[in-house]
């Protein structure tokens, strides 16, 4: 280590090999360097950036309602996947393509059925 790292990290000059007498020690200290990130609130998978994967995620967990976390997409911590966490996740979103191309899914094909049912018999009466 330079003595600037040494002096950034409280280490002395013979911390490290040797002691003060210069006598070798049986065993080197072992130094770890601990940083704590902020993530993101729509990072849902912790890798530090709001990207596809973070999209998958919230897809996946898109319209769960109850007792939900960042793991299943919410990112406003509401305890459901709706709208909002995706809004958060466009506004965070750090990849490469754009954010206003990607698209909120829509609910599928049979939730229509009961509705064109009900149309099509009352169009028969």
């Amino acid at each position: 280590m330079t003595s600037a790292e040494r002096a950034a990290t409280g280490l002395q000059t013979y911390d490290v090999t040797v002691d003060s007498v210069g006598a070798v020690f049986d065993h080197l200290p072992l130094v770890f360097d601990f940083r704590v990130f902020e993530f993101s609130s729509a990072d849902f998978n912790f890798d530090r950036a709001v990207d596809a994967d973070d999209l998958a995620t919230w897809q996946f967990g898109f319209g769960l309602t109850t007792t939900c976390t960042r793991d299943d997409g919410d990112a406003d911590e509401d305890a459901d996947v709706e709208g909002a966490d995706f809004l958060r996740f466009q506004r965070e979103y750090t990849g490469s393509v754009s954010p206003q191309s990607m698209f909120v899914p829509e609910p599928p094909i049979a939730a229509f059925w009961p509705m064109f049912i009900v149309l099509v018999v009352a169009r028969r009466r």
